[in-house]
């Protein structure tokens, strides 16, 4: 597994939007954030446009995408969720990215490009942060991205919410993840391959896109894809705010079945909490003690 190399001040960082429009004044928001960080940004050309109703035609997201990635002087490519990301997999230069990594970051719909980017090109993603992350630039936030992109030393996930443990025990492996819709369909297809060791599975939602009863659903699906003979770990992220008793019998029935610690939090997904998960890294995870440690560096020094 390659990493990118570390962020430092002055670097590049491209915006594009190969999942939905962005925002202007989000974009601008997030951008500038960056430059009180030290780091120049770039908009990819066609970050606004609508040809589709809801993102520029795949022919432009697509050429977006690939210029960022081709664009030695960009180190960081950051894009948001959506619906329609799935339509750039058969054509991103995955050899571009595997000969220069960069730091791919980005969430929800934002989950078949980082997976399909880990899988073809054999480089860590980020899964937790996109521009709507920047906007505001919390605390929490911000330690997430210091952590995960800028020192990259092996460290303890941030915590701002409570751990809830599931089922007791800790464990090792690669990260895997996302998004539990994206991630779900993802499985057994060409552009997802499957841990040869043993992972984490870390997956998040929120009841307003998915009742328990999917949520039940989609880890039937990834169950009937054969993920879980692979997985020694479960860490479910932001669901309700509110709690949700169906949703922890979901996710108990899952650790009994595999005899997997599971752990639960608000931490990162869909909520104001931005945690940042490398893909294709080695963890360890403890469901006691509530903690998720990374057991190498996120990216490399050079």
């Amino acid at each position: 597994m390659k990493k990118p190399c570390r962020l430092r001040a002055g670097d590049l960082v491209g915006f594009a939007a190969p999942c939905y429009k962005l925002d202007r004044e989000k974009a601008e928001a997030a951008a500038a954030k960056f430059s009180e960080l030290g780091f120049r940004v770039k908009f990819s050309e066609h970050l606004y446009d609508t040809d589709d109703g809801y993102a520029a035609s795949l022919e432009k997201r697509v050429d977006d995408f690939n210029s960022l990635i081709r664009d030695p002087e960009v180190r960081m490519i950051l894009f948001g969720g959506g619906e329609v990301g799935n339509e750039l997999l058969p054509y991103i230069d995955y050899e571009a990215l595997k000969n220069d990594p960069k730091v791919l970051s980005s969430y929800s719909d934002g989950t078949t490009i980082l997976e399909a980017v880990t899988s073809l090109s054999g480089i860590v993603t980020y899964y937790g942060q996109s521009p709507r992350s920047f906007m505001n630039g919390t605390d929490f936030n911000m330690a997430h991205f210091r952590a995960a992109v800028l020192d990259g030393s092996p460290y303890v996930f941030p915590k701002e919410s409570e751990w809830v443990t599931i089922r007791e025990g800790s464990c090792e492996g690669v990260l895997t993840g996302g998004y539990l819709i994206n991630f779900a369909v993802m499985t057994n297809g060409k552009y997802y391959k499957m841990p040869e060791e043993d992972c984490i599975l870390f997956v998040e939602d929120m009841i307003g896109f998915s009742e328990p009863a999917a949520v039940s659903k989609w880890f039937s699906h990834l169950e009937q894809s054969g993920l879980f003979k692979k997985v020694k770990g479960l860490l479910w992220g932001y669901y309700d705010a509110v709690p949700q008793p169906l949703i922890d019998d979901i996710l108990r029935r899952i650790g009994e079945k595999y005899d997997i610690p599971v752990v639960r939090c608000e931490d990162y997904g869909h909520c104001i909490r931005s945690g940042l998960i490398p893909i294709g890294v080695r963890a360890k995870l403890d469901a006691g003690a509530g903690t998720l440690t990374m057991l190498e560096s996120t990216v490399e020094e050079e």
